[in-house]
């Protein structure tokens, strides 16, 4: 994985990746937020997003790689972005009587 076009390749690929991760958020944050605050909320993660994986990956990618290897730097953020999506399969605690709730059951 030493070759220029590997290491392109998997850059291209890592950056496809995390947006996918725009579409599950909307819905995520409609469920975990009350309707009159949504708007904000979705600046607020939307913001976040960008800082992190504009300012704060970047920045991790180029100490890991200064310290290791960048192509180690590069694998360890595809594999963080690949597992991110299990996070989605933890439960939230009060789903189901928040779920009930707004049913009015």
């Amino acid at each position: 994985a030493r070759e220029p076009a590997t290491i392109t390749t998997l850059v291209v690929l890592q950056a496809a990746a995390s947006t996918c991760f725009f579409p599950a958020y909307y819905p995520l944050v409609t469920q975990v937020v009350p309707p009159m605050q949504r708007h904000l909320a979705i600046s607020v993660v939307s913001i976040a997003g960008m800082l992190l994986g504009g300012g704060l990956t970047p920045t991790a990618i180029g100490v890991v790689a200064d310290a290791y290897s960048f192509t180690g730097a590069i694998l360890c953020i595809g594999i963080l972005t690949a597992a991110s999506p299990a996070l989605l399969l933890i439960p939230r605690r009060g789903s189901k009587s928040r779920a009930a709730a707004e049913s009015g059951g």
